[in-house]
C-alpha cells in the first residue's frame, strides 16, 4: 500500500494506523504458531501435563492483539484524511527495522534511509 505524504517526513496517519494493526495481526499470527509449538511439544512427552494458566496466557495474548488490531482499524476510518505524522519523531525511533518498514508502508524504506536512527538497543533477529 503506497502512503502518500505531503513531504518527505509527512505520513498519512490513516494509513500508519491501518499499517500498524496490520503490524497487530502479523504478530497475533506469531504468537498462535507459538501456542502451536508449545502443544506439539508437550505432546511428544508422555505424562507431561501443559500448564492451563499459560495456555490461557497465549490465548489473552492472541485474542489482545487482534483486538487491538481491529480498534486501530476503527480508528482509522475515523481519522481525519488530511492528518498526518512526521516520519522522524514517530516512525523512524521504532528499533525494529521490519515493523518501521511495515508501519511507514512502501515509502518507508527511503524514508528511513534519510534520517538517521539511534540503533542503540536493537535486536536483530
Amino acid at each position: 500500500m503506497k502512503n502518500e505524504k505531503s513531504s518527505p517526513e509527512q505520513y498519512r496517519l490513516q494509513i500508519v494506523l491501518r499499517n500498524v494493526s496490520r503490524a497487530m495481526r502479523d504478530l497475533g499470527e506469531v504468537v498462535s504458531q507459538l501456542e502451536t509449538s508449545v502443544l506439539e511439544a508437550n505432546s511428544d512427552i508422555q505424562g507431561r501435563r501443559i500448564d492451563p494458566i499459560s495456555m490461557q496466557q497465549f490465548d489473552l495474548v492472541i485474542q489482545s492483539v487482534d483486538e487491538i488490531g481491529l480498534l486501530l482499524d476503527r480508528m482509522s476510518t475515523e481519522t481525519d484524511v488530511n492528518a498526518q505524522i512526521d516520519y522522524g519523531r514517530v516512525i523512524a525511533p521504532t528499533r525494529l527495522e521490519k515493523l518501521r518498514d511495515l508501519v511507514g508502508g512502501s515509502d518507508a524504506n527511503e524514508a528511513h534511509r534519510l534520517l538517521p536512527h539511534d540503533a542503540s538497543g536493537v535486536s536483530l533477529f
